[in-house]
């Protein structure tokens, strides 16, 4: 959970909005929930703005903010980059589980720790530590 202000600083925009708000996710202007951030990359896509529950909207500064009145809204210069930079924030990195997948070529005179994850189609040839 990352609240607007938090969000804005990080994408280098400007919140027009609460910035204690509290995002706990991202999702796309027809899926967010009122807990969500969404983008907006042109006004084009304003119909579904309009419908969306997106507690947030990350848009393109030239966009009129009369569009948005009453929905908090962080302006940037570019909404893609901003919102990758948003969905980094909630990202959860996979877990690995450690072994040797059974397409992968390992030398027998390799060492390879116990900890190790050797995903397929890897090669790791002799004497490698």
């Amino acid at each position: 959970m990352i609240n607007l202000g938090k969000i804005a600083e990080i994408t280098g925009g400007h919140l027009h909005g609460a910035p204690d708000v509290t995002i706990s996710g991202v999702a796309s202007l027809e899926t967010a929930t009122a807990e969500q951030i969404t983008f907006l990359s042109s006004q084009k896509f304003m119909k579904q703005l309009e419908a969306s529950q997106a507690a947030a909207c990350i848009v393109p500064n030239e966009l009129d903010l009369s569009y948005f009145t009453g929905r908090n809204v962080i302006t940037v210069a570019n909404p893609l980059l901003a919102f990758a930079k948003t969905v980094a924030l909630f990202a959860r990195p996979t877990p690995v589980a450690p072994g040797i997948h059974r397409e992968a070529v390992v030398s027998p005179s390799a060492v390879v720790s116990p900890s190790a994850s050797i995903g397929a189609l890897t090669v790791i040839g002799d004497n490698v530590v």
